[in-house]
């Protein structure tokens, strides 16, 4: 929201206001000052040596060196200082090729050729829409910039996944395609608006069904077995809970919770081992530790090893709530 209303105030001509939303927009992702400069610059050349000059020049630098200005100190001390938390390899033509295609089909949850299909049609009504002028060219040229460099930052995930970049950077792309393709959408015949939109629109409503179907019974359903541990996380003291549900238990509980994320080899050393199980809640303020019966639930299939289980059910407190068992350990973390 902050990338939008900071790039809709550019486009009004408010510059306190584009400056201010643009300098939060880069606090809250490094991708999102890539979207907001990017498209600042890029629509202030436009305008200032291809357009009408519908904004002043000084509007355009204001709004482009205002928010790096500010952002700057944070830039440097969380992603440039030091070289820390800067990518370690360079752009990879074999990881693209593996994770791009699973990219466009993750787009629509269709096989390749849908999405193909599907976004020619989206795009053959922005083209319409920008052949008739549907919009003013500065606006025009700022949206298309703004989606290309979503797209961008996408394209560059899938060739350096794990560098820090994210394709989710492409949602707050997803304005500008909506908004290019309502001002299209508006100017189509009649007969293939309708034709248009009932492809469209019956192919998001069966996927949206779809993935809303999916997600409540491979999602939903084991979280929702988990509530009664949640009931019983709620009503106890705060403390740290190792569990595989780490991100639901801290919604639903407000507790503390952590894991071995992305990091199978250390989970299958500490989860594995007793020993290095024991060693590991003693080192740790490990308060509570949250687990799946019958190798139920998210996560690993077999998340602890028996005798880890053994060593839980020797040395804490066990709470049966279901599909789920909660120890209690120790209030000072000796075992």
């Amino acid at each position: 929201m902050t990338l939008t209303g900071a790039l809709f105030a550019y486009l009004r001509g408010r510059t306190v206001v584009a400056t201010l939303l643009g300098a939060l927009a880069a606090l809250t992702k490094m991708d999102l000052l890539a979207l907001y400069t990017g498209t600042v610059a890029l629509s202030a050349l436009y305008d200032r040596f291809a357009g009408r000059r519908e904004l002043p020049w000084r509007h355009h630098v204001v709004c482009l060196v205002g928010p790096l200005a500010l952002a700057a100190p944070w830039i440097w001390g969380h992603y440039l200082g030091g070289g820390a938390r800067t990518p370690t390899r360079g752009l990879s033509w074999e990881l693209f090729t593996i994770i791009f295609p699973m990219m466009v089909e993750l787009t629509l949850y269709i096989p390749w050729y849908g999405v193909v299909f599907t976004l020619g049609v989206i795009g053959a009504v922005i083209v319409h829409g920008l052949r008739a002028g549907a919009l003013p060219r500065l606006t025009a040229v700022a949206l298309g910039v703004w989606m290309a460099l979503g797209l961008l930052v996408v394209l560059v995930y899938c060739a350096t996944p794990g560098a820090g970049n994210s394709p989710r950077i492409f949602v707050p792309a997803l304005p500008p395609l909506a908004l290019l393709f309502g001002a299209g959408f508006a100017r189509l015949p009649l007969a293939w608006r309708r034709r248009a939109g009932v492809y469209l629109g019956v192919l998001f409503l069966v996927i949206n069904a779809f993935v809303i179907w999916y997600q409540a019974a491979a999602y939903g359903a084991p979280i929702r077995a988990a509530a009664p541990a949640f009931s019983e996380l709620r009503q106890r003291e705060q403390g740290f809970v190792l569990t595989p549900i780490y991100w639901e238990t801290i919604l639903y509980t407000r507790q503390r919770a952590t894991w071995f994320e992305a990091d199978e080899a250390f989970r299958e050393n500490i989860m594995g081992d007793a020993g290095n199980f024991a060693r590991y809640i003693e080192r740790h303020p490990i308060r509570y530790v949250l687990l799946p019966n019958a190798a139920s639930g998210p996560g690993p299939r077999d998340p602890a090893a028996p005798a880890v289980r053994a060593y839980l059910d020797a040395n804490a407190e066990r709470i049966d709530t279901g599909a789920w068992t909660l120890w209690v350990l120790p209030r000072d973390g000796s075992l």
